[in-house]
C-alpha cells in the first residue's frame, strides 16, 4: 500500500487490523522509488516548489508548473523511451569491426562489422547496460571461435571492452537524465508535438547544475530512465493500493505497473483535494488511459460520508471559491451534527488558552481523536507546549508517528493529508496566515474535510477572507 506521508501510513497501520488485514507492506511512493534506483542518487528532501508555496518564498510560474507536470506525465515516459531508442540506433550506426591481436597464434582475429551489428541487434531488446554486457560476452565468444582458441584461458574481454567503448558506452541514468534535459534541441526533436521551445527551456532550467540535488519531481523520471538502462528484477506485487492518487503522477503509476505481477490495483483519490499545481493529475483519464488494455471499473462517490452534513456544506462553500470548485462538490451525507464554530481571541496566547478549553470539553472520556491544525510548521511546538501548559494531556505531533487514538494531535494542515479525526480545530485562521489566494484556500478546504463530527475555528486578528465568504459575511 502506498500513501502520501509517513503520518498517513502510521494511521493506516493502526486501522488495518480492525478491518481484518495484517502484514500489509506500506511505503510512501518516494521511499519506494528511491529504494528501487540502481545506484544512490541525491534527491532534495523537500520539493522546492512545495517549499516555496508553504513558506511563501516563491510560487512556481505557470511555465514551471507545466514543466514539473510534464516530468511526471506519460508523455515524458514516451520521451525517455525515444531517447534510449535513439541511442540504440546510434550503436548500430556507429558499430565497427573488432580487431583482436592474439600473440599466442601470431596473427590477428577480426570480428567483421556485419557480425558486430548482428550481435548488437540481437542484444538490444534488453535495457541498455544489460544489453551491452550480453553483447560484449557474445563478441568475446565469437572472437574465440574465429581464433580457434576455445577455452584456452586467453582473456579477450578487455580487448572487446576497449573496442566497443567508442560506439556503445556504459550509461549512468542520473548523468544521462541531466544531460538530456539540458539539451533543448533534442527535447524538442524527440518530444515531437509534446515539447515546444518554451517547455524545453523550462525543463532545462529546472534541472540545475551537476552539483545540485535533483528535485523530488525528477524522481519518477529518473527511475523510469534507470529501468530503460539497467535490468530491474520485478517485485511482483499481487495487489497494489494507492491512496491520495490525485497527487500521484501517471509515471509513478507506470512504474508500479512494471512491478505488478498481474496488474491488480486499487487507486483512490479526490481531485478536489489536490493541493499543488505542479504535481499529480488534473483529471482521472490521465490514469485510466494507462489501463486501456486492462479491464477496470471506475467508481465515483458523489457523497462525502466522512463528515456531518453541516461540515460538508461549510467545506463546499470554501470549495466553490476555488477554480472549478462549483462544478461537482460532494453531496452531504444525511448525518446531522453541530455547525462549525468560530472563536476570536485578542491575541495568540488567549487563542491557545481557548483551544485548550475546547479540547478538554471535547474529551470527557478521552476516546476521541482531536487534531489542532495550523498553517505554519514553526507553530507546532508553540501550540503543543501551550496546550500542555494549559493542562491538556496526551499531546503529540502528527510527525511523531505515535498512535493517534486518545491523543490530541498538533501539526500543519499539509501533513494531515489523508487523515481524519473526530474533531478538528483549525488554529490561527486569520488573514495573515491564510491569504486570499488559491493555495491557502485549498489548505483551509483540506483542513475542514479532516473532521468527522466537529469543526472549530480559532484566530486572533481578522478572519481569513475565504472563511468570511463561506460564512456568508462581508466582514467581521
Amino acid at each position: 500500500m502506498f500513501g502520501p506521508t509517513v503520518a498517513f501510513l502510521k494511521y493506516v497501520t493502526n486501522l488495518l487490523p480492525s478491518l481484518g488485514h495484517r502484514n500489509i507492506r506500506q511505503m510512501t511512493l518516494r521511499d519506494w522509488m528511491e529504494s528501487r534506483l540502481s545506484e544512490s542518487t541525491v534527491i532534495a528532501q523537500t520539493d522546492r516548489h512545495i517549499h516555496g508555496l508553504v513558506t511563501r518564498n516563491r510560487k512556481p510560474t505557470q511555465l514551471e508548473e507545466r514543466a514539473e507536470l510534464y516530468k511526471g506525465s506519460r508523455a515524458m515516459a514516451e520521451l525517455l523511451e525515444r531517447f534510449v531508442d535513439e541511442r540504440k540506433r546510434d550503436v548500430l550506426q556507429g558499430a565497427t569491426s573488432i580487431l583482436a591481436p592474439t600473440t599466442e597464434l601470431n596473427r590477428k582475429v577480426v570480428l567483421p562489422k556485419a557480425d558486430v551489428i548482428q550481435l548488437a541487434r540481437e542484444a538490444l531488446n534488453r535495457p541498455w547496460n544489460s544489453a551491452r554486457r550480453v553483447f560484449a560476452n557474445d563478441a568475446v565468444n565469437a572472437l574465440q571461435k574465429r581464433a580457434g582458441l576455445g577455452r584456452t584461458g586467453i582473456d579477450l574481454a578487455p580487448i572487446v571492452e576497449n573496442a566497443i567503448a567508442s560506439f556503445w558506452p556504459q550509461l549512468r541514468f542520473a548523468q544521462e537524465y541531466r544531460r538530456f534535459l539540458k539539451n533543448t534541441g533534442r527535447l524538442i526533436s524527440l518530444g515531437r508535438e509534446s515539447v515546444d521551445s518554451d517547455l524545453a527551456a523550462a525543463l532545462a532550467m529546472s534541472i540545475g547544475n551537476d552539483a545540485e540535488p535533483f528535485n523530488s519531481t525528477d524522481l519518477p523520471a529518473l527511475l523510469y530512465l534507470d529501468r530503460l538502462l539497467n535490468l530491474h528484477p520485478k517485485q511482483g506485487f499481487q495487489h497494489i493500493v494507492v491512496d491520495e492518487a490525485q497527487d500521484v503522477s501517471p509515471m509513478e503509476i507506470l512504474l508500479l505497473k512494471q512491478d505488478s505481477s498481474n496488474g491488480s490495483f486499487t487507486i483512490m483519490g479526490d481531485i478536489r483535494q489536490s493541493l499543488f499545481p505542479h504535481r499529480g493529475i488534473k483529471q482521472w483519464r490521465e490514469i485510466t488511459t494507462l489501463f486501456q488494455r486492462t479491464e477496470y471499473v471506475q467508481y465515483e462517490s458523489p457523497v462525502s460520508y466522512r463528515s456531518t452534513a453541516q461540515i460538508t456544506r461549510f467545506a463546499n462553500r470554501i470549495l466553490r471559491q476555488l477554480p472549478g470548485g462549483s462544478s461537482n462538490p460532494p453531496e452531504a451525507y444525511h448525518r446531522e451534527g453541530l455547525a462549525p464554530t468560530f472563536v476570536m481571541a485578542p491575541n495568540n496566547e488567549a487563542m491557545i488558552s481557548a483551544i485548550a478549553k475546547q479540547v478538554q470539553s471535547l474529551r470527557p472520556g478521552r476516546d476521541v481523536t482531536v487534531a489542532v491544525l495550523h498553517r505554519w510548521a514553526r507553530d507546532r511546538g508553540v501550540i503543543a507546549k501551550g496546550l500542555t501548559a494549559c493542562g491538556v494531556e496526551d499531546v503529540t505531533t502528527l510527525e511523531s508517528g505515535e498512535p493517534m487514538r486518545s491523543k490530541v494531535v498538533v501539526g500543519p494542515v499539509i501533513v494531515a493529508k489523508g487523515l481524519e479525526f473526530d474533531a478538528v480545530i483549525l488554529a490561527g485562521v486569520n488573514d495573515s496566515n491564510y491569504l486570499d489566494e488559491e493555495f491557502d484556500t485549498r489548505l483551509l478546504y483540506l483542513g475542514c474535510t479532516r473532521a468527522r463530527h466537529e469543526l472549530h475555528f480559532h484566530w486572533s486578528g481578522r478572519l481569513a477572507q475565504s472563511l468570511i465568504v463561506a460564512k456568508g459575511q462581508r466582514s467581521v
